[in-house]
């Protein structure tokens, strides 16, 4: 019984040796560093793992996955804003007009409820739709009263003003929406 102990004890120091690497890593470089079987040093960490002396993190669960996979309406935010600013820089009429009124109408507010609303289940898709035209028409005059004391209303400083409050008040829901996300998960695995 004390070389398995022994066995275990060394299998441990070896995997925290090598914290930070995926768990296939860890046990194909401590099985074949110990000379031991694969199924063993998996066992190991995975009983270190309820003991909680090692924590093995699912790679799908960082900012970077959540910015990809599950953040959509980010997506649309950023393509309304950059075809905007392309269709006002390079004059592209029709889709100046449709980009423009999205972006002026629609786009600040919405910003501003997914970062008040930012859980699903707070707001229908219907009161999110109304809450972002009624914000922005209540943000779009603020910014042009600063624009106003400030350098001028012109069409580029109000371009440049409202796609920075917009990717601002984005930005922020964002995160947001990432720390309910991963509190989310943290429940899940906790009862699962």
């Amino acid at each position: 019984m004390a070389t398995a102990d022994t066995k275990r004890d060394a299998i441990r120091k070896a995997v925290l040796k090598y914290r930070g690497a995926s768990l296939g890593e860890v046990v194909e470089k401590v099985s074949e560093e110990l000379n031991v079987k694969d199924y063993e040093v998996a066992r190991t960490i995975y009983e270190m793992a309820e003991r909680g002396e090692v924590r093995l993190v699912d790679p799908r669960e960082g900012f970077l996955n959540f910015l990809l996979y599950h953040s959509f309406w980010f997506h649309l935010v950023l393509l309304f804003v950059m075809g905007t600013i392309a269709s006002v820089v390079f004059n592209i009429a029709p889709l100046r007009y449709f980009f423009g009124f999205v972006f002026v109408m629609y786009l600040p507010g919405a910003a501003l409820t997914e970062l008040v609303y930012p859980k699903k289940e707070d707001l229908s898709q219907l009161g999110r739709v109304a809450m972002g035209i009624g914000l922005s028409l209540a943000l779009d005059p603020i910014v042009g009263l600063f624009l106003n004391y400030g350098p001028g209303i012109f069409v580029s400083t109000s371009l440049a003003s409202l796609s920075a409050l917009t990717l601002a008040l984005s930005v922020g829901a964002l995160v947001r929406k990432y720390s309910y996300y991963k509190l989310a998960r943290e429940v899940r695995r906790n009862k699962g």
